[in-house]
């Protein structure tokens, strides 16, 4: 019954391990697509980011549109840390190791606080670089907190939950170990 049980979680941390390389891979497209097309189509990439943070961007120049990818671009390598360390939790389960798991789970929840808080400074910075182009007086900086960062808010409690559990665990397996 236990080996059954045993080798299900094997079975589920390897698949999830796989899926969080694609979701890597995907992320390193999406970082990609938008760098490629912020150079061919410079005004409409501009436009549409621009749009992303609520401003209109239709005479943004240029140097505006590559402003907001690098803002873009900063938030997909914060979510590439996010989901990297992730999959370092269930590759450290696979080989049996609860303290490279609560250390990666650690690592984890702190980058999800990390993506609250750029989340929040991105939009902001991304309303003043989409802005920057109106007269003085009508650029705009905007601070706000959606659904995004409420549910991001969550997953990092749970994660800081979820590496204590690990912490804890890694430590009980020791003294198990150490009994046996």
């Amino acid at each position: 019954m236990i080996e059954t049980e045993t080798q299900s979680f094997l079975r589920s941390a390897e698949i999830l391990r796989n899926a969080l390389t694609a979701v890597l891979a995907l992320l390193i497209l999406m970082g990609a697509v938008v760098v490629v097309w912020t150079l061919v189509e410079t005004g409409a990439a501009g436009r549409w980011l621009a749009a992303q943070v609520g401003q209109d961007g239709d005479d943004a120049s240029g140097m505006q549109a590559f402003g907001l990818t690098a803002l873009t671009l900063t938030q997909i390598g914060i979510w590439y840390a996010v989901v990297w360390q992730t999959r370092r939790i269930f590759t450290a389960l696979l080989i049996a190791d609860a303290s490279a798991a609560g250390a990666a789970a650690r690592r984890t929840a702190q980058l999800l606080w990390v993506v609250v808080i750029w989340g929040v400074l991105a939009a902001a910075l991304g309303t003043v670089v989409a802005s920057w182009h109106y007269p003085e007086g009508e650029r705009t900086l905007a601070v706000s907190i959606g659904p995004g960062q409420i549910t991001t808010i969550f997953a990092a409690l749970l994660a800081s939950f979820t590496s204590h559990a690990f912490v804890l665990g890694a430590a009980l397996w020791r003294d198990h170990r150490e009994v046996i």
